[in-house]
């Protein structure tokens, strides 16, 4: 499985953030959020339940199988 990273983008833009902004208030660092949007495999399950729960997207959704 891996991060589905549309979601996020569709998220910036409906939103109107920056990467910076959609960080700060998820508490990520910006170097996360691109490996998350970059695909990386290795990514603490923590990462994902506070971009979940800052973005109101089901976790479940926030990856797609491969």
């Amino acid at each position: 499985m891996r991060f589905n990273s549309i979601k996020i983008f569709v998220y910036l833009e409906e939103n109107k953030l920056s990467k910076a902004q959609f960080c700060k208030q998820c508490d990520i660092s910006v170097g996360t959020l691109n490996k998350l949007l970059g695909g990386s495999m290795n990514i603490r399950v923590s990462i994902v339940f506070k971009v979940a729960s800052f973005t109101k997207i089901s976790s479940d959704d926030l990856f797609i199988g491969t």
